[in-house]
């Protein structure tokens, strides 16, 4: 399995868990819960656009000085 599937798999996770929490009780371990599958989530997400960003145009944004 390469790098690229596990990301997306990760992600995946991320996403899932995160929805399955917004339907749990926001009270104690669920709270907590919660907030770790959105911060997952964000991160991931944040880290797709940034190292995509620096090899490419995400999205086909014009961001100037992303080639490398």
């Amino acid at each position: 399995m390469n790098t690229k599937n596990i990301a997306a798999i990760s992600l995946m996770v991320m996403a899932a868990g995160f929805v399955i929490t917004l339907f749990l009780p926001d009270k104690g371990i669920f709270f907590v819960l919660k907030g770790g599958f959105e911060a997952g989530l964000v991160g991931g997400i944040a880290d797709w656009f940034a190292v995509t960003a620096l090899f490419r145009h995400p999205f086909g944004l014009k961001i100037p000085h992303t080639s490398l």
